[in-house]
């Protein structure tokens, strides 16, 4: 199923081209497993009573401040109503906090991932494996790029609203971080938990994708004979992957049930070290799903 995946995508010069020149290149200090422990944090949407109350609080709020200004009221009304108002979103004030923190280093970590997910979901495969990792980018009939640009929408209006001098006073008088938490946790309740698979199928992508540019840039490099049975590895005119052509000293070596142990010896600079890493490189390539540097190869 590799092979296959991997023969499918060796000409797909544009999209390696695409995705070698993404912005994700540059981020390599970011910790994607951030990103998976906040998926799968238990979601804590706020109570449909306390948004209940949120909204009215706000209107209470709204309308005294309105009756003040317009002379009907009194300020120990809207004093009144503010208290309350900053006792009832005190108790918010850990989970704002919280997630304030975590979702922004989630929304940075989403924001690498949608662009390599948005390369993909543009493309269509025929092999089964790819077919399944592209099956597995489908959220509820929706790619998870407008599923991310949901959250960075909420994540974006969250900090407006804790962060932002001209709005912050705005949403804390309409108790908006309220509501803009509770769609967060709703959104990781259904949604946080694909994001693994995302990662999963994406890094299964990539590491395809470079083994299909492996196989495009050595178009004389054969997929390997993959056979059930005992340990086995034998190949014809085997060579270190990375050599160039005129450098490269090819041997055949066989490991099977008759031969198990091989004793390699030599002077200093003969090629010992080498021959060992062409057996291994080439074993991890055959096992990976690419093609392998011999003429012809089982395992």
């Amino acid at each position: 199923r590799r092979q296959q995946a991997v023969d499918e995508l060796r000409p797909s010069l544009d999209l390696r081209e695409r995705l070698a020149l993404l912005d994700a290149e540059v981020h390599d200090n970011l910790d994607q497993k951030r990103l998976r422990d906040w998926a799968r944090e238990t979601p804590q949407p706020v109570a449909a009573a306390k948004r209940i109350a949120a909204v009215v609080i706000a209107a209470a709020a709204l309308f005294t401040a309105a009756f003040w200004l317009l002379g009907y009221g009194r300020p120990t009304w809207l004093m009144a109503v503010l208290v309350v108002h900053v006792l009832f979103t005190f108790g918010f004030r850990r989970q704002i906090r919280h997630l304030a923190r975590t979702a922004a280093e989630a929304d940075f970590g989403l924001a690498i991932l949608v662009q390599v997910l948005q390369q993909l979901e543009r493309e269509s495969f025929a092999t089964p494996l790819l077919q399944q990792l592209h099956m597995r980018l489908q959220t509820e009939g929706l790619p998870p790029s407008r599923r991310i640009a949901q959250l960075h929408r909420l994540i974006q209006a969250l900090n407006n609203s804790l962060q932002n001098q001209f709005y912050a006073p705005i949403a804390f008088f309409l108790c908006l971080p309220v509501h803009i938490i509770h769609g967060i946790e709703v959104w990781r309740a259904r949604v946080g938990s694909h994001i693994p698979d995302w990662l999963d199928a994406v890094g299964q992508f990539e590491a395809l994708s470079s083994l299909a540019g492996y196989a495009y840039e050595r178009p004389g490099d054969p997929f390997p004979e993959l056979v059930d049975g005992g340990p086995l590895f034998e190949a014809e005119q085997v060579g270190h992957p990375l050599l160039p052509d005129e450098h490269c000293v090819r041997n055949d070596v066989a490991l099977n049930a008759d031969v198990r142990l091989i004793i390699i010896s030599g002077s200093n600079m003969s090629g010992k070290s080498t021959l060992l890493r062409s057996v291994g490189n080439n074993a991890v390539l055959a096992l990976a799903g690419g093609p392998v540097r011999a003429a012809k190869r089982r395992m």
